[in-house]
Protein backbone atom coordinates (compact mmCIF):
# COMPACT_ATOMS: atom_id res chain seq x y z
CA UNK A 1 0.00 0.00 0.00
CA UNK A 2 1.63 3.42 -1.14
CA UNK A 3 0.66 6.53 0.94
CA UNK A 4 0.20 9.77 -1.08
CA UNK A 5 3.51 11.17 0.77
CA UNK A 6 5.40 8.52 -0.34
CA UNK A 7 4.98 9.78 -4.31
CA UNK A 8 7.30 12.56 -5.34
CA UNK A 9 5.35 16.08 -5.30
CA UNK A 10 5.45 16.12 -9.39
CA UNK A 11 3.47 12.69 -9.59
CA UNK A 12 0.56 13.20 -7.51
CA UNK A 13 -2.76 13.45 -9.26
CA UNK A 14 -3.63 17.14 -7.32
CA UNK A 15 -0.41 18.34 -8.22
CA UNK A 16 0.04 16.64 -12.10
CA UNK A 17 -3.72 17.89 -12.53
CA UNK A 18 -2.46 21.87 -11.61
CA UNK A 19 0.83 21.75 -13.82
CA UNK A 20 -0.49 19.37 -16.55
CA UNK A 21 -4.26 19.54 -16.66
CA UNK A 22 -6.77 16.83 -16.50
CA UNK A 23 -5.63 15.28 -19.98
CA UNK A 24 -2.62 14.49 -18.53
CA UNK A 25 -4.24 11.97 -15.72
CA UNK A 26 -5.04 8.25 -15.70
CA UNK A 27 -8.81 7.70 -14.73
CA UNK A 28 -7.82 6.54 -11.34
CA UNK A 29 -5.59 9.07 -10.81
CA UNK A 30 -9.03 11.49 -11.35
CA UNK A 31 -11.24 9.45 -9.52
CA UNK A 32 -8.38 9.06 -6.39
CA UNK A 33 -8.62 12.87 -6.39
CA UNK A 34 -12.48 12.98 -5.64
CA UNK A 35 -11.75 10.52 -2.85
CA UNK A 36 -9.31 12.66 -1.74
CA UNK A 37 -7.69 9.33 0.49
CA UNK A 38 -8.17 5.89 0.49
CA UNK A 39 -9.56 3.34 3.55
CA UNK A 40 -7.66 1.48 6.18
CA UNK A 41 -5.89 -1.48 4.22
CA UNK A 42 -6.40 -0.04 0.58
CA UNK A 43 -4.56 3.08 -0.40
CA UNK A 44 -6.63 5.51 -2.78
CA UNK A 45 -5.47 4.01 -5.72
CA UNK A 46 -6.56 0.48 -4.68
CA UNK A 47 -10.22 2.08 -3.79
CA UNK A 48 -10.08 4.53 -7.06
CA UNK A 49 -9.24 0.92 -9.58
CA UNK A 50 -12.04 -0.75 -7.31
CA UNK A 51 -14.16 1.64 -8.61
CA UNK A 52 -13.62 1.89 -12.04
CA UNK A 53 -14.02 -1.59 -11.90
CA UNK A 54 -17.76 -1.38 -11.18
CA UNK A 55 -18.16 1.73 -13.24
CA UNK A 56 -16.96 -0.92 -15.92
CA UNK A 57 -19.40 -3.71 -15.17
CA UNK A 58 -22.03 -1.19 -14.69
CA UNK A 59 -21.53 1.96 -16.61
CA UNK A 60 -23.99 4.86 -16.24
CA UNK A 61 -26.92 2.96 -14.69
CA UNK A 62 -23.90 3.02 -10.90
CA UNK A 63 -25.37 4.17 -8.39
CA UNK A 64 -24.80 5.68 -4.63
CA UNK A 65 -25.91 1.83 -2.98
CA UNK A 66 -23.71 -0.26 -5.71
CA UNK A 67 -20.58 1.57 -4.63
CA UNK A 68 -21.00 1.44 -1.17
CA UNK A 69 -21.92 -2.56 -1.46
CA UNK A 70 -19.24 -3.14 -3.88
CA UNK A 71 -16.32 -1.24 -2.21
CA UNK A 72 -15.62 -1.77 0.87
CA UNK A 73 -14.98 1.20 2.65
CA UNK A 74 -16.65 3.71 0.52
CA UNK A 75 -19.55 5.17 2.84
CA UNK A 76 -22.60 6.98 1.70
CA UNK A 77 -21.16 10.16 1.54
CA UNK A 78 -17.47 8.95 -1.04
CA UNK A 79 -20.52 7.28 -2.99
CA UNK A 80 -22.73 10.25 -2.78
CA UNK A 81 -19.66 12.44 -4.26
CA UNK A 82 -18.58 10.14 -6.83
CA UNK A 83 -21.93 9.64 -8.42
CA UNK A 84 -22.99 12.96 -8.46
CA UNK A 85 -19.60 14.04 -10.16
CA UNK A 86 -20.38 11.39 -13.06
CA UNK A 87 -24.02 12.65 -13.57
CA UNK A 88 -22.80 16.26 -13.48
CA UNK A 89 -19.95 15.34 -16.40
CA UNK A 90 -22.94 13.20 -18.08
CA UNK A 91 -25.11 15.93 -17.99
CA UNK A 92 -22.35 18.28 -19.25
CA UNK A 93 -20.63 16.69 -21.80
CA UNK A 94 -22.96 14.36 -23.29
CA UNK A 95 -24.99 16.95 -24.65
CA UNK A 96 -28.00 16.28 -27.36
CA UNK A 97 -26.81 17.41 -30.73
CA UNK A 98 -27.51 21.28 -31.63
CA UNK A 99 -29.53 21.52 -34.50
CA UNK A 100 -29.70 24.74 -36.55
CA UNK A 101 -32.75 25.45 -37.78
CA UNK A 102 -32.63 29.64 -38.05
CA UNK A 103 -29.52 31.80 -37.37
CA UNK A 104 -30.83 32.77 -33.87
CA UNK A 105 -29.86 29.07 -32.70
CA UNK A 106 -26.56 29.34 -32.76
CA UNK A 107 -26.24 32.49 -30.57
CA UNK A 108 -25.88 30.06 -27.54
CA UNK A 109 -22.97 28.85 -29.33
CA UNK A 110 -21.25 32.36 -29.28
CA UNK A 111 -22.34 33.45 -26.45
CA UNK A 112 -19.00 33.71 -25.10
CA UNK A 113 -17.79 35.91 -27.71
CA UNK A 114 -20.05 38.72 -26.71
CA UNK A 115 -17.84 40.48 -24.10
CA UNK A 116 -14.96 40.67 -26.38
CA UNK A 117 -13.46 43.33 -27.81
CA UNK A 118 -12.00 42.19 -30.70
CA UNK A 119 -13.43 40.87 -33.48
CA UNK A 120 -13.53 36.72 -33.76
CA UNK A 121 -14.05 34.68 -37.34
CA UNK A 122 -15.91 31.65 -36.14
CA UNK A 123 -16.53 28.07 -38.17
CA UNK A 124 -19.27 26.54 -36.80
CA UNK A 125 -19.83 23.13 -38.83
CA UNK A 126 -22.94 21.35 -39.24
CA UNK A 127 -23.99 17.96 -40.49
CA UNK A 128 -26.14 17.16 -43.77
CA UNK A 129 -29.28 17.03 -40.83
CA UNK A 130 -28.38 20.39 -40.01
CA UNK A 131 -26.49 19.33 -36.75
CA UNK A 132 -23.57 21.19 -34.84
CA UNK A 133 -20.26 18.97 -35.54
CA UNK A 134 -17.81 21.43 -34.84
CA UNK A 135 -17.35 24.98 -33.38
CA UNK A 136 -14.00 26.68 -34.22
CA UNK A 137 -12.25 29.84 -33.77
CA UNK A 138 -10.30 30.77 -37.32
CA UNK A 139 -8.70 33.89 -36.20
CA UNK A 140 -9.20 36.76 -33.90
CA UNK A 141 -8.72 39.78 -35.53
CA UNK A 142 -6.22 42.81 -33.92
CA UNK A 143 -7.59 45.29 -31.58
CA UNK A 144 -6.95 48.21 -34.18
CA UNK A 145 -7.00 46.24 -37.97
CA UNK A 146 -8.34 43.62 -40.00
CA UNK A 147 -6.11 40.86 -41.16
CA UNK A 148 -7.56 40.57 -44.33
CA UNK A 149 -8.54 36.94 -44.98
CA UNK A 150 -9.29 35.92 -48.07
CA UNK A 151 -11.41 33.03 -48.86
CA UNK A 152 -12.37 30.94 -51.92
CA UNK A 153 -16.35 30.49 -51.93
CA UNK A 154 -17.49 27.00 -53.54
CA UNK A 155 -19.12 29.10 -56.44
CA UNK A 156 -15.65 30.94 -57.34
CA UNK A 157 -13.87 27.31 -56.83
CA UNK A 158 -16.53 26.20 -60.00
CA UNK A 159 -15.75 29.08 -61.57
CA UNK A 160 -11.95 28.65 -61.96
CA UNK A 161 -11.36 31.46 -59.70
CA UNK A 162 -8.23 31.53 -57.38
CA UNK A 163 -7.50 33.21 -54.24
CA UNK A 164 -5.25 35.50 -55.62
CA UNK A 165 -7.47 37.07 -58.50
CA UNK A 166 -9.76 37.59 -55.45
Amino acid sequence: MKHIKDIPDFDRPREKLAAKGPEALSDSELIAILLGSGVKGKDVFQVARAILQQLDKYGEKIDVKALIVAIEGVGFAKACQIVASFELARRRLLKENIVIHKAEDILPLISYIADKKQEYFLCISLNGANEVIGNRVVTVGLLNANQGWKFLSPQSAALGIHPCML
